[in-house]
This record gives C-alpha cells, sequence and structure tokens, in this order.
C-alpha cells in the first residue's frame, strides 16, 4: 500500500531543506548494518550534498578507531555511495569536530546533523548542537537499530567467539577458518549484522577475526557507595550545555 503521506512529506522536505552537508557522529564500534542502513538513507536526500561519518578517537571494549574506519570502508568498496565519507575525529568527541565546523564555516546556511531516534545521548547532543547554532543547523532523526542489532549486541557476539576460541587449542593463533570452525555459532550470529553487499563480497569473515583478535570484556561498572540524601552528588544544571560522545 503506498504511504502517501510519507511521499508528501519527503517532497516537502525536498522543497524546504537548503543542500549542505550532514554529520553522523558516533562510536561506530563497530560499525554495523544498521549504521550503514542510516548512512545510505541520510545519503538519498537530494539536499544532502555529502554525509560525514565521524568516528570516535576512543576505543571501546577493546574495537578501535581504526578498526571502524577499515569497516566503513569495507563496507562502501562493497556497495559504494560516493556520497558518504567516513573519518575519525580529529578532537577527542566526533561533537567536538562538529562545533570546530561551524565556527570556521560561519557563513555556510546549511548543516545537518543525525543521531540515532531511540539513543538518549544521541537526542541530547542534537538537541545542544541546534540550541546553540539555531539558525543554520538542522538535526535529522534516524533508526540506526536493524532489529536487535546495535552495536553492544554485536560486540557481545564477538567476546563469546573471542572466549570459544581461546580456550581452543591455539587459540587467537589460528587462521579465519580456524576462527569461523572453532566459533560456528557466533561467527553465524555475526555475519547477520553487516551489511548484504559486504557479506555477499566475502567481507565477513575478515572482520570478524579482526575484531575478535582485540575484543575485550567491558569494564565492571565502578561499586555504588551508600550516600545519605545531603551527600548525594548535585545534578548539573538541565540549560548546561553537553557533548556527550554519541555512541
Amino acid at each position: 500500500m503506498i504511504d502517501y503521506t510519507a511521499i508528501g512529506r519527503l517532497i516537502v522536505e525536498e522543497v524546504l531543506n537548503e543542500p549542505g552537508i550532514c554529520f553522523y557522529p558516533a562510536s561506530f564500534k563497530p560499525p554495523h548494518k544498521g549504521h550503514f542502513k542510516a548512512a545510505k538513507d541520510i545519503a538519498s536526500r537530494n539536499y544532502i550534498t555529502e554525509v560525514i561519518v565521524i568516528i570516535s578517537r576512543k576505543p571501546k571494549d577493546g574495537i578501535t578507531p581504526e578498526q571502524s574506519l577499515v569497516i566503513w570502508n569495507m563496507y562502501l568498496n562493497a556497495e559504494p555511495n560516493p556520497k558518504i565519507k567516513p573519518r575519525i575525529a580529529e578532537a577527542d568527541s566526533p561533537v567536538e569536530d562538529i562545533f570546530g565546523y561551524l565556527a570556521s564555516h560561519e557563513d555556510v546556511s546549511a548543516v545537518y546533523v543525525a543521531g540515532g531516534d531511540d539513543e538518549a545521548d544521541d537526542q541530547g547532543y542534537l538537541q545542544d548542537i541546534q540550541g546553540r547554532n539555531p539558525t543554520n543547523v538542522k538535526t535529522i532523526s534516524i533508526h540506526e537499530k536493524d532489529g536487535k542489532v546495535n552495536s553492544p549486541y554485536v560486540r557481545g557476539i564477538l567476546f563469546a567467539a573471542n572466549q570459544t576460541i581461546q580456550a581452543s587449542p591455539g587459540g587467537l593463533n589460528g587462521n579465519v577458518e580456524q576462527y569461523i570452525k572453532v566459533a560456528q555459532k557466533e561467527y553465524n550470529e555475526f555475519k547477520g549484522t553487516i551489511p548484504e553487499a559486504t557479506y555477499n563480497k566475502g567481507g565477513a569473515p575478515k572482520i570478524f577475526k579482526m575484531l575478535v583478535q582485540t575484543i575485550q570484556a567491558p569494564p565492571a561498572p565502578p561499586p555504588e557507595e551508600e550516600l545519605a540524601p545531603e551527600e548525594q552528588p548535585a545534578q548539573a544544571p538541565a540549560t548546561t550545555p553537553t557533548t556527550n560522545e554519541p555512541q
């Protein structure tokens, strides 16, 4: 059935929005098919001239920004899209990169920033960026989660595979075929988290081995001390600007 309401909304978007680049900042540890689908959705909008994917410089559970960039490039090699351009953040947070761009491009009339529609942190930084730049910044809420696939879910699969392989003869010193043979269950789950084109072109085994070798368990949460009400730390005011790193 044709969704005429959605079609009308898209037409209005195309008419009202000026052409401009879109920043898509996040941790991407690791990038998965939901991220790639979201980037393609942004790129499909005629008023978006480029999608600048900004990868956080901070490692996450053993996954590095360099690995994330390799994976993004593998996705794009398998399914090219000239509008999508991934890079590692120059600042400590991807959001700081965006503020730096805005400060040095005050004459740019339209800049777009995308974030996950189901991520509280993403919505927080979107509001912050737009609040500080109300005249030239527009935000785009995107759906990143693909079914149950999100980055913590993928890291969980990889860590389970790491533990299984480490407990096997030869451990992590084996080749990719041995990795898949020993951790077949985990590999079967993992291959469903990457874009279909990348899987069809043989990218899944390489990505799987690369990430399984370095994945680490997430750090244990710090113990919570029992504090009397008057000893509880003060909460920051709601108006305090945030540069929380998107997940």
